[in-house]
């Protein structure tokens, strides 16, 4: 004679909707028109950013005006009462 065996547990129900053939195409229709608009805001925040992380790269203390100031003292260039009275008001703010 037949053997009864327990009814085992039938998996948890899925929701499934079938499309029509119109749905479908419209679909992938759409699908194919994806496009990305990017505002001009964003665009102007994306190349501020890309210029601060280049500043953030470069280095303190530039080395080659560093060697021209002093070439500059070395050679008496700055002894002259022009060039004192103009360091002077650019270190006032002027």
């Amino acid at each position: 004679m037949g053997e009864i065996r327990p009814i085992e547990p039938l998996p948890d129900a899925v929701e499934t909707r079938r499309t029509s053939a119109r749905e479908q195409e419209r679909t992938e229709r759409a699908e194919e028109r994806d496009e990305v608009q990017i505002s001009a805001e964003a665009r102007r925040a994306a190349e501020i950013a890309r210029l601060v992380e280049m500043t953030r790269e470069l280095p303190d203390v530039r080395e080659e005006r560093v060697e021209e100031a002093r070439a500059a003292i070395d050679e008496g260039r700055y002894g002259n009462e022009e060039v004192i009275q103009d360091t002077a008001r650019r270190l006032l703010g002027g």
